[in-house]
């Protein structure tokens, strides 16, 4: 976007070589402080210098800027220009993280194996649905380099549990299950199993035909008046 010392020859930058089209900026919340107001200027006059020339040229190019950072905070913190911002930020658009597309995971795989050379590789059921619960915390990239990973580390043509990375194999499913509690509680020290063991004076308690066991109203004292229920967490694999 401009010359540098001892440039002796016009070098065409990535402005002109992408006049009348579209020129794209990844990661623009990164770029070098040192080059901001020239982006500005470029993006905002139209007017660019070729390196190692001193005669300005006018451009035609529409930018599309992308970036991971939050530039709201950055702004606020003083690392990003604002005015820069608003140049840019003419017409947003928002992609949620690919943790919250869990519907697109099954397509990106299928993707990065053709990528990859593995078009005739397959994912185990318990496998697919291991990498749709992972968060992807880094995204895209993040699940390309998981399926590099796996192509190259995998024991055979199916892809199983055996061979996920820890990180998504420590991962559980999560499941809402509802527990009804007889409306007058348990006794305290059981959990409305039947009991299997019993000592001296001891009484085996038998779930009645609804599975509850009948038992002291004060033992679930706790609970929320008129409530007879909790909702717990079952994990699985």
């Amino acid at each position: 976007m401009g010359a540098f010392t001892g440039a002796v020859r016009d070098k065409s930058g990535k402005f002109q070589m992408a006049d009348g089209g579209t020129l794209f900026l990844d990661e623009v919340g990164e770029l070098p402080v040192e080059l901001r107001p020239k982006l500005l200027r470029a993006s905002q006059e139209r007017i660019v210098e070729p390196v190692g020339g001193d005669n300005p040229r006018k451009i035609d190019v529409r930018v599309a800027a992308a970036t991971n950072s939050d530039l709201g905070m950055a702004i606020t913190a003083g690392s990003f220009r604002e005015d820069l911002y608003y140049r840019l930020a003419i017409i947003p658009i928002h992609f949620p993280p690919l943790g919250e597309r869990k519907e697109d995971i099954a397509l990106l795989v299928r993707h990065f194996l053709a990528k990859h050379g593995g078009q005739l590789i397959r994912f185990a059921t318990n496998t697919i649905e291991a990498v749709q619960r992972y968060p992807w915390p880094a995204n895209i990239r993040e699940l390309e380099n998981t399926i590099e990973r796996l192509l190259i580390m995998r024991s055979s043509d199916l892809i199983g549990e055996a061979d996920q990375p820890d990180k998504i194999r420590g991962r559980k499913a999560v499941t809402d299950a509802m527990i009804n509690l007889p409306a007058e509680g348990y006794p305290s020290g059981t959990t409305g199993e039947r009991n299997s063991h019993t000592g001296a004076g001891e009484k085996r308690l038998e779930p009645d035909r609804g599975g509850t066991v009948p038992a002291d109203p004060a033992t679930y004292s706790h609970l929320p008046d008129g409530k007879n229920h909790i909702t717990l967490e079952e994990r699985k694999r």
